[in-house]
């Protein structure tokens, strides 16, 4: 399963030395919908959902389709979180958070590649509810097994938040919870990551934003602005919750580049490649990106063919003479046929790169 997962990702994600930061989002897709996947969208941020599928069954205003639908444009993915969030007390109830939690999700979202699991903060688990965890928790509970048996990529609560990138952190690794983190504290993590390298994650539960003591709306898009400005001077890289866990700082960012023809040079008009590579890692979030600079305006798209959820999306800036990041980021379904980037403008660009995050 880990082969697997790791394959369908490009194997390892490289970060050129840089930091990362990857986003996580616990369940409350209207919340989600409504007041963050706009922010989400404006920065073109990847994001993982971690999700009950009990709920979105019986529950959720937002359904699977929608859910796929949000997860192909805006370059999310999906993690099992449990089927219902509930505590566990015996085999029975083990069995059917953990693997009837899977299987649903995939049922419901036959276009997405789903091996992760993200292990819900709860009371009782059955010995895997401990804080901070250690490996043992998973190998030598019932629980703990059942989730090893079924998923390449887990989340859970051992020690320390920040972690280093070597492509060791498949199993276990922990988050920042930033419901509360108010007064630009989020900022503070994202600095410290920075300064010493590191990866972190962010997660946040969309239905507390904007209550009395937590996170407002308005703190959440200056945060998620503050990490995209990083991004976009090359300070540090932003990935899905996967791709946080396997990634390498000593291999270049291009390190898996899907394209084989796209390197820097001048531009006049319009380029475009169809990526062939890209039909062997689907189902997972992709990123298209380029630096340009140059007079006019420049536009950056990628477009991908599907039966069940086809996908074009843009980002367009106005050129200058000095270099400007350009990216699109999207989740191409199981079922692509063809994905094709594409750069129209006139000026310079330091080689266009399309890979799996």
């Amino acid at each position: 399963m880990i082969a697997a997962g790791l394959a369908q990702r490009g194997e390892i994600i490289g970060t050129g030395g840089k930091p990362a930061i990857a986003l996580r989002f616990d369940h409350h897709l209207d919340d989600f919908r409504v007041k963050v996947l706009p922010i989400l969208e404006k920065y073109r941020l990847p994001w993982g959902q971690m999700i009950n599928s009990g709920h979105l069954i019986e529950s959720e205003a937002t359904s699977f389709h929608e859910l796929a639908r949000m997860t192909h444009d805006y370059g999310g993915e999906v993690w099992n979180h449990g089927w219902s969030h509930t505590s566990v007390y015996s085999a029975e109830e083990a069995d059917r958070e953990i693997t009837q939690g899977l299987v649903d999700l995939r049922a419901g979202l036959p276009s997405l590649w789903v091996d992760g699991w993200a292990q819900p903060g709860q009371s009782d688990y059955m010995g895997l509810d401990r804080t901070p965890f250690a490996p043992e928790h998973y190998y030598e509970t019932y629980p703990g097994r059942l989730v090893l048996s079924q998923h390449a990529f887990v989340r859970g609560y051992y020690p320390g938040v920040f972690h280093e990138l070597k492509g060791q952190n498949l199993i276990g690794q922990a988050h920042v919870t930033i419901d509360k983190q108010v007064d630009g504290r989020i900022n503070s993590y994202v600095r410290r990551a920075v300064s010493d390298g590191t990866g972190v994650t962010l997660m946040l539960h969309p239905n507390y934003l904007d209550l009395p003591g937590y996170l407002t709306t308005e703190e959440l898009d200056k945060s998620l602005g503050y990490i995209a400005s990083l991004r976009d001077q090359d300070q540090l890289e932003v990935l899905s919750n996967t791709g946080i866990l396997m990634a390498e700082d000593d291999l270049p960012e291009d390190y898996g580049d899907l394209l084989t023809d796209a390197s820097g040079g001048e531009l006049r008009g319009e380029w475009e490649s169809e990526v062939s590579r890209a039909l062997n890692h689907l189902g997972v979030p992709h990123e298209a990106e380029v630096w340009v600079s140059g007079t006019g305006t420049a536009i950056l798209t990628v477009e991908v063919e599907s039966g069940s959820y086809p996908v074009v999306r843009t980002h367009s800036v106005e050129l200058k003479d000095e270099p400007q990041r350009m990216s699109v980021v999207l989740t191409a379904p199981l079922d692509t046929t063809s994905v094709t980037v594409r750069l129209t403008g006139n000026g310079l660009h330091d080689g266009i790169s399309y890979q799996p995050l």
